[in-house]
Formats: structure tokens, sequence, C-alpha cells
């Protein structure tokens, strides 16, 4: 039983992580996109 609930509370923090590391992700990623255009911007 005790198993189980520990298994399954692994599953959840895996999740959890799993949504953070898309969050950042699209957080550096949007970063770069900004970045990269006011280059662009720049260099016109």
């Amino acid at each position: 039983m005790e198993k189980c609930s520990m298994r399954n509370g692994m599953g959840v923090a895996q999740k959890l992580l799993f949504v953070q590391d898309a969050y950042a992700a699209r957080v550096i990623i949007l970063a770069i996109i900004k970045k990269w255009g006011n280059l662009k911007q720049l260099s016109n």
C-alpha cells in the first residue's frame, strides 16, 4: 500500500518537474527570440 502511494508521489513529482521544465524552456526561448528580434532591429 505505501509503496503504491510512494510511486504515485514520484509520478506527480515528475509531472511537476516536467511542467516546470517546459515553462522554463518557453521563457528561455521567448527571451532568445526577443534578443534576436532586438539584434535584427539594430542591424537594420
